[in-house]
């Protein structure tokens, strides 16, 4: 068998792991319009000669598996409408978005950039920057932990932001059990702004 068209029948549970041993040699794998959930199987990776792979609509959830990069005979892939998340695979940007639409957790090309992506380069750009500027203090921290710093300040939160730097500086109150009175660090619109901290909690 060659082609196995299963589509539109409200079929429910996980797709067979072992599908690849069952049907090694289809070309053709349509599984559309039910309501299958779990992961999508790695196996299907195994499936060298498929040609056309259509999983949209079901509740599948987790990543699309890297492995499927290996299908080289690929020309057609969907799985627009169901729950995965995680990166999509690079080889798999030429296909187009709405092929991946209805995953609120997918992303990557085609798709928008991956928010954690985003996100690590900016606080790679502020943490570069209160570097810079706790350096200035007369007892500067020669190591901090960036776990330490984002949990300290709420993921970089605007809610943590210091208003007085003078004889004692505000810490919020989420983090007291980083230590009395240190200093804290926070970003607003960009800009890295930093006080002294308590030398013996951050420890590098």
């Amino acid at each position: 068998m060659t082609g196995l068209d299963l589509s539109s029948n409200n079929f429910t549970g996980p797709i067979p792991s072992d599908i690849s041993l069952q049907v090694p040699f289809l070309t053709s794998l349509d599984l559309s319009y039910n309501v299958f959930s779990g992961e999508i199987p790695l196996l299907i990776s195994n499936i060298t000669y498929l040609n056309t792979l259509n999983l949209q609509h079901n509740q599948l959830s987790g990543p699309i598996p890297g492995q499927f990069s290996l299908l080289a005979r690929l020309e057609a892939f969907n799985v627009a409408d169901n729950q995965l998340s995680g990166t999509i695979p690079v080889a798999f940007k030429r296909f187009p978005p709405s092929n991946f639409a209805g995953n609120q957790g997918l992303c990557g090309p085609p798709l928008g950039e991956c928010q954690a992506s985003a996100k690590s380069k900016s606080t790679a750009a502020i943490i570069g920057a209160v570097v810079g500027v706790v350096s200035m203090f007369e007892n500067p921290v020669s190591k901090m932990k960036l776990s330490d710093l984002m949990k300290a300040t709420d993921q970089f939160s605007k809610e943590n932001i210091i208003v007085h730097i003078g004889d004692e500086d505000t810490w919020p109150s989420k983090a007291p059990e980083l230590g009395p009175s240190p200093g804290i660090l926070h970003c607003q619109e960009g800009e890295a702004v930093g006080v002294q901290a308590h030398a013996q909690r951050f420890t590098l």
